[in-house]
């Protein structure tokens, strides 16, 4: 299973139960702000929030149902940085899950969560205990916790189980020499810290039992540790320093006694609120208040311990304090210089001098080395405190160890001087004295080695790759020559390792300032499998301690490749058409290192079919790093029809590889059919230049892609005769789209241009196989003439006063029959036309008719006959329009049997209706018509369709 939040995760360490099966208890170190909230967890957690960057973690993962679950899950730690490195499991006495859990590491937080702690927070990195009762939740989960440091780093590493006791063994290491040992100071192994004292200071081992107790107890925490109180002049007090000391445990604590103990107890001095206070309940406090008043130049330090009837009393706080002095600051009260031969110097120590006053000069009056074994120490080159130093000012004091006793003894011989100083205020003419002790011892001539860097961490680096290699300098700062006799690498993961050097050509190495006292060895990492990975290199050597190891730590990662979609399946597509709209695959790291995509690319039977782009990283200069993601956009086009398929290719660092997303698609066919078939449309007769009603015709997609037409119109003998419309035509010229299955009408009008049949073909462009698709359509066409009877005229001559009569006829055209309306144009002045019918039905046969235009002669008598009554041609439609109601009132007489006496007036209506040219009388004129040739047009009207014949009058 993973456990694990957003950002960085790490179990450092797994226990299990004797439960069957058994639960399993991981411990680590967490970045993740989500670890715990984004679980689904069934006991709540003593700690639900991520404090700081970075926290340690503790989660029990449940078996008894059969199937897995998280029981317990929290963060652990403060506002620093936690790591939890160790877990341990009190087996219960029957199978079972465990109430009694140990985890141990290391925290820098001042506010690491405390239980019953048995000391304060160092101020810089220490060791915690913590017991857990997973079975529960909350804050009775966690049941006791304590730090272990003295004033330097400290950091526990591992933690084991007492089977006797039940106790809590803690495993780690510490670069302080003041790290708390037992009641009995001689009860381990090894009692002091050797590898503290170098300088630098080196870490030891350590091994530490402590004993958890199970029941109701009172508990000491301070709210500071320890208490720096700063620097202060001798014979000044420091501001008094408040802090709170309260009980941490589940019942009262009563104290005895507060007391300042250790080697400057006499310089720190408290008062405090806890012994006249009632004993103090669970989270009850009380207050101290410290204060320093320095009595010597330097560092001092002291304790505070307090006597009750809590965990680990008498507890006790660390006081500091520097006194500075009059008016000089050290920055360093003695100098302990590291063991050196005889012959040898070794490398300078230095003391930083300051005049704390602001306004007084002081004058160096002295500066000697004195003592037992002055000739074994001398001033370095950096020494510049000669002459004066101003208000503020410092100086350098810089010496060296040069042992120059004969024949030291085998275990080597202590040496020890002072550096006296004497310096005088100018303005006041106080000297201050001040010392500083110089220590060193003198060892046999022999040959030693040191390593630069004395640890060597690599980069996290994926499986199969390689890091660049980084270089140990290894010199020989003996006093004797270094012979080297093997190099290699040993440890816990040594194959992940490799290394070559110059040591072993290079040896014997002089010993050091001389130019052959060095030698490089170069390492590189190659990690065989994930995780953190260690090793060492071990060089054989004739120097003390040999084989000497070089630490090398590095963690192996490994990409892995997430696609999403897994496939992508597109719609069918004609082929030809324009690119699909695209699917995106996202491919996401997974993995715990960078992936390095080297190809990304369309395989398979139908790659041509499909296109890629993206926005990934492709090269080998270029990565994705762990949880990052990009992009693959794909398309579809179709070369050729049915199914199509191909795969999207992505060659990179992940295993295994390449990874390959399925792509398919189909080609499709569209189809074209008409609704009607056999003879098509067919259309009735219509004349000439009229139009007939619209017939459809359907048109049906019958493939599985879709149909695209691009035009309509007509082939064929008479296309201009025919017009479409309808959905299957796009407005514009624009194109029409149908899908599979669906259809559109092409609505089809007959609108001849000439009498006779008149054949065509739908004609519709697409893009399916058959294109274009057409249909026939025919139609009758008939038509009409006028003109002249067989040896007619449509002109003639005749002078003023006379009549001409045109005989005409309709012919009718490929079998034209209808009923036509004659109607004239009369431009001639002074005369009549009569058109004889003016309504003729045409059966298929030439019909006659005649126009008579009637001219009027010149005359100079006003009187004219009834039928040209002066004035306008209005006056003259009001009186016939009186004749015609005459003539109706006429024949309403006759049919009631009065016929004899009003056929008179039946016979006068007659006469008057009879039709003239134009629907009126002819043009009157005193002078008669006009001499002149006229044109006289006569029109034929059928349903809105017109034909003329012009007639030619000449009047002389």
């Amino acid at each position: 299973s993973f456990i694990g939040g957003s950002v960085s995760d790490q179990a450092m360490s797994i226990a299990v139960d004797n439960a069957a099966p058994a639960n399993a208890y991981v411990a680590g170190v967490t970045q993740s702000a989500n670890l715990v909230s984004s679980a689904i967890v069934t006991n709540t957690p003593f700690q639900a929030t991520l404090n700081g960057t970075s926290n340690g973690f503790f989660g029990v993962v449940n078996q008894s149902t059969g199937t897995p679950v998280l029981q317990y899950l929290t963060y652990l730690g403060g506002s620093g940085t936690d790591s939890a490195q160790g877990v341990a499991v009190v087996l219960p006495s029957s199978p079972g899950p465990a109430t009694q859990v140990y985890v141990a590491g290391s925290t820098t937080s001042g506010n690491f969560p405390n239980l019953c702690s048995l000391q304060g927070f160092s101020g810089t990195q220490d060791a915690f205990v913590v017991e857990f009762n997973p079975t529960v939740g909350g804050a009775s989960s966690l049941t006791y916790t304590t730090l272990l440091a003295g004033s330097k780093t400290t950091q526990a590493n591992a933690v084991a189980v007492d089977p006797t006791t039940e106790n809590a063994v803690v495993a780690g290491d510490t670069i302080s020499s003041d790290y708390p040992l037992a009641s009995n100071p001689q009860n381990g192994l090894q009692t002091t810290c050797a590898s503290c004292q170098s300088s630098p200071a080196e870490p030891d081992a350590f091994l530490t039992a402590v004993n958890v107790g199970t029941g109701p107890a009172a508990c000491v925490a301070f709210s500071q540790s320890p208490v720096n109180l700063g620097s202060f002049a001798d014979g000044t007090t420091s501001p008094p320093r408040s802090l709170a000391l309260t009980n941490d445990g589940d019942t009262s604590l009563n104290i005895t006694s507060i007391t300042v103990t250790g080697a400057n107890s006499g310089d720190f001095s408290q008062t405090n609120s806890c012994l006249t206070s009632p004993p103090l309940a669970q989270g009850g406090n009380c207050s101290l208040s410290i204060t320093f008043t320095p009595s010597i130049t330097g560092p001092e330090t002291a304790q505070l311990q307090v006597t009750d009837n809590g965990v680990g009393s008498p507890q006790t706080l660390t006081l500091n304090g520097v006194g500075s002095g009059v008016l000089v600051d050290l920055s360093g009260s003695s100098l302990a210089f590291l063991n050196t031969a005889q012959g040898q110097v070794s490398a300078a120590e230095t003391i930083t001098v300051t005049n704390n006053s602001n306004t007084d000069t002081l004058m160096v009056q002295q500066s000697s080395i004195q003592g037992t074994n002055t000739a074994d120490f001398e001033y370095g080159t950096a020494n510049n405190c000669t002459s004066t130093i101003a208000p503020g000012g410092m100086c350098t004091i810089a010496i060296q160890f040069a042992p120059i006793e004969p024949s030291p003894p085998a275990t080597g011989l202590s040496l020890s001087a002072q550096d006296v100083l004497s310096f005088l205020d100018v303005s006041t003419s106080v000297v201050q004295n001040v010392s500083v002790p110089l220590t060193g011892t003198e060892v046999p001539a022999a040959p030693g080695i040191e390593f630069s860097p004395t640890s060597l961490a690599f980069s996290s680096q994926n499986v199969g790759g390689s890091t660049g290699a980084q270089a140990i300098t290894v010199t020989n700062n003996g006093s004797a020559a270094l012979s080297v006799s093997n190099v290699s690498t040993t440890g816990a993961d040594p194959g992940d390792f490799s290394q070559t050097n110059t040591c072993i050509a290079s040896s014997p190495l002089a010993p050091a300032p001389a130019a052959t006292s060095t030698c490089t060895i170069s390492v590189t990492f190659k990690p065989t499998t994930t995780g953190p990975r260690a090793a060492d290199v071990s060089v054989a050597d004739n120097a003390s301690g040999s084989p000497q190891t070089v630490p090398l730590t590095g963690t192996g990662t490994a990409a892995g490749v997430m696609l999403t979609p897994s496939s992508l399946t597109f719609a069918g597509q004609n082929p030809g058409a324009p690119a699909s709209p695209p699917q995106t695959v996202t491919l996401e790291n997974t993995g715990t290192g960078p992936l390095t995509i080297s190809n990304i690319a369309i395989t398979g039977t139908d790659s041509g079919d499909f296109k890629a782009t993206n926005n990934c990283p492709i090269g080998p200069a270029a990565t994705l790093s762990a949880g990052s993601a990009c992009s693959i956009a794909v398309t579809f086009a179709p070369t050729g029809t049915g199914a199509r398929t191909a795969s999207l290719s992505i060659s990179d660092t992940a295993i295994p590889s390449p990874q390959m997303v399925p792509l398919s698609g189909v080609g499709t066919v569209p189809g074209a059919q008409f609704s009607v078939s056999g003879l098509g449309l067919q259309f009735g007769t219509v004349i000439v230049d009229a139009k007939s009603s619209s017939q459809p015709a359907q048109l049906t997609n019958t493939g599985n892609g879709t149909l695209v037409i691009t035009n309509v119109g007509f082939v064929g003998a008479n296309p201009a005769d025919f017009q479409a419309s309808g959905s299957c035509v796009g407005a514009g010229g624009a194109s029409v789209s149908v899908a599979a299955g669906s259809n559109c009408t092409v609505n089809v009008t007959f609108a001849p241009t000439a009498a006779g049949t008149r054949d065509a073909n739908i004609s519709v462009t697409d893009n399916a196989p058959t294109s274009p698709q057409q249909l026939p359509v025919t139609g009758t066409a008939t038509d009409f003439q006028l003109g002249a009877v067989s040896g007619g005229s449509t002109s003639a001559t005749v002078t003023p006063g006379e009549s001409a009569t045109f005989n005409l006829q309709i012919a009718a055209l490929n079998g034209f029959a209808a009923t036509v309306a004659l109607s004239s144009s009369n431009p001639i002045p002074a005369s009549t036309c009569a058109i004889s019918p003016t309504q003729i039905v045409v059966s298929g046969q030439a019909v006659g008719f005649t126009v008579t235009v009637t001219t009027t002669a010149p005359t100079t008598t006003s009187r004219a006959p009834f039928f040209a009554l002066p004035g306008s041609k209005n006056l003259r439609i009001v009186i016939g329009l009186w004749l015609l109601a005459f003539a109706f009132l006429a024949l309403w007489k006759w049919k009631l049997g009065r016929r004899l006496r009003f056929r008179p007036a039946l016979l006068l209506a007659g006469v008057l209706l009879v039709a003239s040219c134009g629907g009126g009388g002819g043009n009157s004129s005193p002078t008669g018509t006009p001499a002149g040739t006229y044109t006289v047009t006569i029109t034929g009207t059928v349903s809105g369709v017109s034909r003329t014949v012009p007639l030619s009058l000449t009047v002389q």
